[in-house]
């Protein structure tokens, strides 16, 4: 039953992903409702926790509790921390066999922030500005479209927030700020 109601839930968010493409084509809106952040993230690392363990990538939430909830898209919100998170595990995998990515929220004055950090080789300085650009990869051929980071900032926008490169001391930190 579990593995079935994963099943679901994927398959939604790969709708919501395609939805999501379609209404950024025709730069329409989409559907929000009151949305408890930190059970989202938990959905998400429940999901990705199976398929990171098998690639000995560990998953580590550290969500803050009482966060206010948020008007939000859950299903676009997911689709963008699965992309964060794919982003990350590959990141690690290119430089060694195993790592760790950290999912974080908290609240700020005016909003949450979600953080998704991972030790794996990190962005170099000159190429920073430009991993939100459309079609823009670092990935070998083939590998990846370039359309994830600029697709997931596309959400954090219609949602009134922003998504930004912080500072990380291990490997790299995408800071996902959201008002309530």
């Amino acid at each position: 039953r579990e593995s079935i109601e994963t099943i679901s839930k994927a398959a939604a968010n790969t709708q919501s992903l395609a939805s999501l493409l379609l209404g950024v084509a025709r730069s329409q809106g989409s559907a929000k409702k009151q949305t408890d952040l930190n059970q989202l993230v938990h959905e998400v690392a429940q999901l990705m926790r199976r398929q990171l363990a098998h690639k000995q990538v560990q998953l580590v939430e550290e969500l803050q509790e009482g966060l206010p909830a948020i008007e939000a898209n859950g299903g676009q919100l997911q689709q963008l921390l699965i992309n964060l998170v794919h982003n990350s595990r590959d990141a690690i995998l290119s430089s060694r066999k195993r790592g760790c990515i950290w999912i974080r929220t908290r609240a700020q004055a005016d909003g949450v922030m979600l953080e998704v950090e991972d030790d794996g080789v990190g962005i170099p300085e000159g190429i920073r500005e430009q991993v939100f650009e459309p079609f823009f990869t670092t990935k070998e051929k083939g590998a990846g479209t370039g359309l994830g980071l600029s697709v997931c900032r596309a959400i954090a926008q219609e949602h009134g927030g922003r998504l930004r490169l912080g500072t990380s001391a291990v490997g790299t930190r995408i800071v996902l700020e959201l008002p309530c």
